[in-house]
């Protein structure tokens, strides 16, 4: 198992690597879509904001993520010309395979935490999503991966 530090650093740069995307997205979207597209970048970043005053708390250095913009440029020509469902269920598979390959790891060091420490946004990311995965069929835990890019 990772330790913390590297979970925490993960999940830090995918949080910023959606606001990029996300922000990039808005960038050529319709003003009704670039709306949508920008509070999910606002969503991003309060997390992400989150998680870099916990890793500031715990000395864990705070990553340069200077390849976020270059990939979220790359991942928005690849849904180019798409329809805003296709768009959605393309990002859905993608923020759940993302999810489903981090949050055991995540769990596992949140069980460690000692009770009252761990922070809301860890409880909120983790413990809620996997939470309703429970209750999902069988069928739902075979998902295809998102389209590479």
């Amino acid at each position: 198992m990772r330790n913390e530090g590297a979970i925490l650093t993960g999940w830090y740069a995918g949080e910023v690597g959606g606001e990029a995307l996300f922000t990039a997205q808005a960038a050529t979207a319709p003003p009704d879509a670039a709306r949508k597209w920008l509070a999910l970048a606002r969503v991003e970043a309060a997390v992400a904001a989150r998680l870099a005053t916990v890793m500031a708390e715990r000395r864990i250095p705070i990553p340069d993520i200077e390849n976020a913009a270059v990939r979220a440029r790359q991942r928005c020509e690849a849904t180019a010309g798409r329809s805003w469902p296709e768009v959605m269920q393309w990002l859905h598979r993608l923020a759940a395979a993302a999810l489903e390959a981090v949050s055991y790891t995540h769990l596992d060091v949140y069980k460690r935490q000692p009770r009252g420490r761990a922070s809301r946004v860890w409880r909120a990311s983790i413990c809620r999503p996997r939470a309703a995965r429970a209750g999902a069929g069988a069928g739902d835990r075979h998902r295809s991966p998102p389209p590479p890019l």
